[in-house]
């Protein structure tokens, strides 16, 4: 299982990662099980994830399937996303359970622009209060 913050103050309130965990533990049907979790605090926009690279590896390795509370916390970079699926690992994501590969690459974009809105809005603001 993946958790993922995109900022240090969201990490360490736990709050969002909880919300995750808790997701993700719903969703698991009898005899599953989650064999490892890795929680990391970085932007999803980014592609080099030091937790995201060993949960793959370890998805590949034990033939898993990498499971997320939501596709917004896997990444918000339709070249990752692709990326992951053109190497055939293996991914779930609880808020889409029964994505195919088109449906997955559409929220992909989605994510990926809701992340460059948020982006720019913060800059908008940071601007605004550095003009004040």
């Amino acid at each position: 299982m993946y958790l993922r913050a995109s900022t240090l103050r969201q990490g360490q309130s736990g709050l969002g990662l909880e919300g995750q965990r808790l997701i993700a533990h719903r969703f698991l049907q009898p005899g599953d099980r989650i064999v490892s979790e890795y929680i990391e605090v970085e932007s999803g926009r980014k592609n080099n994830r030091p937790e995201m690279a060993q949960a793959i590896v370890e998805t590949r390795t034990l033939g898993a399937t990498l499971l997320v509370a939501e596709m917004s916390r896997l990444a918000r970079s339709v070249y990752f996303t692709s990326k992951l699926m053109e190497e055939r690992v293996r991914f779930k994501a609880c808020d889409i359970p029964n994505a195919d590969e088109f449906t997955i690459n559409i929220l992909a974009a989605v994510a990926q622009k809701g992340a460059k809105d948020i982006s720019d809005s913060t800059k908008r603001g940071l601007s605004a209060i550095a003009d004040s």
